[in-house]
């Protein structure tokens, strides 16, 4: 059992505990976190999660999550993002380009409806669509991150995609943008 979300305590920010409470997956998962750790002696990850922590402790609270990427991304060495995002974050994917591309990283983009394929190809009935009797694509998460990979690029960013056919799924912007008053989008 894995109850993070009803914990209120966090111990696991903390050095020492008395007990771990009830659903805790601390709790006899000992060789999972033991296997865990081996991913990290790996150089591709070593440098991530190394930049990530840099990352947080020079900036939080104080960045933007879009400074936070940019400062991460410069300390990883990472050149080359991409960005996946919605449709409906157009016009939200064309300034974080804009911003990206002003700071000097070269910037790939996949929308959401990439593929132009139609909803009936996954057998969809006509009154489950949005809008019945009218031509409607699928959103293809996976074609996104194809032609991401394809491109070789260093490091993806998800911008609102919604809640799709990959395994994990939907992420919800965190409650905000700490410097952006909760508002994940804003800019500074």
């Amino acid at each position: 059992m894995t109850q993070c979300a009803r914990c209120g305590k966090h111990i696991c920010l903390e050095e020492t505990f008395p007990g771990l409470p009830a659903g805790c997956p601390m709790e006899g998962e000992d060789r999972l976190y033991e296997e865990s750790l081996e991913e990290y002696k790996k150089p591709e990850i070593r440098n991530i999660a190394v930049n990530a922590a840099i990352t947080e402790a020079a900036g939080y609270g104080v960045w933007t999550r879009l400074e936070e990427i940019a400062e991460f991304a410069w300390r990883a060495h990472f050149n080359k993002l991409g960005m996946a995002f919605c449709m409906g974050l157009s016009k939200e994917a064309v300034r974080i380009e804009k911003i990206l591309r002003k700071l000097g990283f070269e910037v790939e983009s996949a929308v959401c409806k990439t593929g132009r394929r139609p909803k009936e190809l996954l057998g969809m009935r006509n009154e489950d669509k949005v809008r019945p009797g009218t031509f409607e694509v699928i959103c293809n998460p996976i074609a996104q991150a194809k032609l991401l990979n394809r491109v070789k690029t260093d490091l993806n960013i998800v911008i609102g995609l919604c809640v799709d056919m990959t395994p994990c799924s939907s992420s919800i912007p965190r409650p905000g943008d700490r410097a952006c008053r909760q508002r994940p989008g804003a800019g500074p």
